[in-house]
């Protein structure tokens, strides 16, 4: 009953992700990881564009299923050791521990892309901000830098992914 309870506190309960209190252990290890062995590390911040007008045009039901859609469709392209979690509303943040910035990058844009090819009823798109570990960093620094090429993307144009070193 106990492990049950604290699997649900770690669960987002719409989507079936990790939520930002299990994100942010996972993070804090894959640092302190980093940070001990030197290998890389990437952090990306993904944000459903436009998703007020989806609820707004659609109603919230319709909401709640792209953002589950685009959840599973996120989770489908990472590999092992990676972790999507859902880190509020409509954003999601991606740990990518094992993967410097091109690979990164590469995998963001799969991202992207598999999102853009859900076909669940309402079209959708993301941003994605990812960004680098360097040594010293703590999860505030590599979420700033993650938080900021996420912007850099929706001023963009959106549905794109930025990367800042």
């Amino acid at each position: 009953e106990n492990a049950q309870l604290v699997e649900q506190s770690l669960t987002d309960v719409l989507t079936g992700l990790p939520n930002r209190r299990a994100f942010n252990a996972s993070m804090e290890r894959a640092l302190e990881a980093a940070n001990g062995s030197g290998g890389p590390l990437s952090f990306a911040v993904v944000d459903v564009d436009f998703f007020k007008a989806i609820n707004d045009a659609h109603g919230h039901p319709v909401g709640d299923e792209t953002l589950r859609a685009v959840a599973q469709a996120l989770r489908a392209q990472c590999a092992e050791g990676a972790m999507v979690a859902r880190f509020g509303g409509e954003e999601f943040a991606v740990v990518l521990p094992g993967l410097a910035m091109g690979n990164a990058f590469q995998l963001c844009e799969r991202m992207r892309e598999a999102v853009r090819m859900l076909s669940h009823g309402v079209p959708a798109t993301v941003s994605i901000g990812v960004t680098a570990w360097k040594q010293g960093d703590v999860v505030g620094e590599i979420y700033a830098r993650a938080d900021k090429a996420l912007y850099a993307a929706k001023r963009g144009g959106r549905d794109r992914v930025v990367a800042i070193a």
